[in-house]
């Protein structure tokens, strides 16, 4: 049987053998750094680190970040400081003393109580768990701060490189929750907060999947963008919202469960040059500027006046690639609260089932 992975998961894993490929290295370094080089030290020092890597990072990505989204900043740094301290412990041990029983001819218990093993324990064991521990902090709260911050943002913070404004073409998309204030006023704020949480975890995959970003949540609303060839790339920028479509309608009976609604959303989608910049003091924040997202934002606006769940300019449409499941109809030329021109608007019908 053929396993066919996602857009999401393959990420994923390209992510965890990356990570694994730089602990090889990174154990190669550190056992010959600290502790002098012997081919030995090489080869255990590569399976260390490749052993704690890769389960690490598979854990997180294929585990974690789904069964620990609930849980507040200290208690996710917390469980996950404890799991690196008995992977590390549990890695390195049992990678010691295999070493020790194929090298002396003896069985892993008799290894396991032989006197390498406890010297070992007493002496490098100690410079490699506090390293292994540090290491493991720095990384996990590097990567709790990166996915707070976005896709992207830590790093280009470090590097300075919106210091100076800077002008890329974008594609945006408002995705706003229908009747919004309805639910707010019919469920109780922690209901309703956990449906926003629900929500937008579950367009995540989506997004990936059609090489979108999370630009910023606002709300009910969440603005997503792409580098304006990845957004029109085969045609994603609309067929996230097919597939997002597909994957809260494959989920409507956990949501009718737990909150006795189906979110319905709208959006609006628009292409153009956006200025991208760094801004704050004391919050550092990489902000777009300009015309697109204003109009954006207006276009998805339009929606409850014209019946319909997804708007797209005339700008996308001519952008977009033939695509007979994908059904346009102009719904003429309007004009866009604050804007002096009118924009042609065309709303998007999805014929062949979703995606």
């Amino acid at each position: 049987m053929n396993t066919k992975f996602s857009a999401s998961e393959l990420n994923k894993l390209k992510t965890v053998l990356t990570v694994s490929i730089a602990g090889i290295i990174i154990g190669i370094l550190f056992a010959n750094i600290a502790f002098g080089f012997t081919f030995y030290r090489v080869v255990k020092g590569a399976l260390i680190g490749f052993l704690i890597t890769s389960i690490s990072s598979w854990v997180e990505l294929f585990y974690f970040q789904k069964k620990l989204i609930r849980l507040n900043f200290s208690a996710e740094l917390l469980l996950r400081t404890i799991f690196y301290i008995v992977l590390i412990t549990f890695t390195t041990l049992t990678v010691v003393v295999i070493h020790e029983s194929l090298e002396d001819e003896m069985t892993l218990s008799d290894a396991l109580l032989g006197s390498d093993v406890a010297d070992f324990i007493s002496t490098d064991f100690t410079y490699i768990f506090i390293f292994a521990i540090a290491g493991s902090l720095i990384i996990n709260f590097t990567w709790q701060i990166s996915r707070m911050l976005g896709k992207g943002v830590l790093t280009n913070v470090i590097l300075g490189r919106y210091r100076r404004p800077a002008i890329e073409k974008k594609v945006f998309m408002f995705l706003d929750l229908k009747s919004s204030t309805m639910l707010a006023e019919k469920l109780d704020p922690y209901s309703y907060s956990r449906l926003l949480q629900e929500f937008f975890n579950d367009i995540t995959d989506p997004v990936i999947n059609h090489s979108g970003q999370i630009y910023q949540y606002v709300g009910d609303e969440v603005v997503l963008m792409w580098n304006a060839d990845d957004g029109i790339k085969n045609n994603n920028c609309v067929n996230c919202f097919r597939s997002i479509l597909s994957n809260i309608s494959r989920k409507q009976e956990q949501y009718l469960n737990h909150f006795a609604f189906v979110p319905e959303f709208k959006a609006g989608i628009h292409i153009g040059d956006a200025v991208v910049t760094e801004v704050g003091e004391l919050k550092k924040e990489i902000v777009y500027h300009g015309d697109v997202l204003n109009t954006a934002s207006r276009i998805q606006s339009e929606c409850n006046k014209l019946g319909v769940s997804l708007l797209i300019s005339n700008d996308v449409a001519k952008a977009l690639n033939n695509d007979e499941s994908i059904q346009l109809k102009s719904e003429g030329k309007i004009l866009l609260k604050g804007k002096e021109k009118e924009v042609e608007l065309f709303s998007v019908q999805f014929t062949g089932g979703m995606i």
